[in-house]
């Protein structure tokens, strides 16, 4: 049996969303990572620099599509990249806490 062993909770504050606009796929919008702190056994980072976002597409059905690309900094100095994406669907009361 696989036991799953958790890296780091993380907490992550974004500023407001920028609507871009529509496109063939749906509503692009961006919102700028302002914050973000990984705390745990496993990992323990803050962001580093200010090129992080949530590129977020609202498609014509309403789920979002998330793509977010951050940087980190560990807190012995090592430098991680992180990017994530999937799917909210706020009809189902899926949406994220940021």
């Amino acid at each position: 049996m696989i036991e799953l062993i958790p890296l780091a909770n993380a907490e992550l504050t974004t500023g407001d969303f920028v609507t871009i606009g529509e496109t063939p796929r749906g509503t692009r919008m961006i919102a700028e990572v302002k914050a973000a702190r990984f705390e745990g056994e496993r990992l323990s980072a803050r962001l580093a620099g200010t090129a992080a976002a949530d590129w977020a597409l609202i498609r014509p059905d309403g789920v979002i599509e998330v793509d977010v690309r951050i940087s980190l900094k560990t807190d012995d100095g090592a430098m991680v990249y992180l990017s994530y994406n999937g799917n909210l669907d706020p009809q189902r009361g899926e949406w994220p806490v940021l």
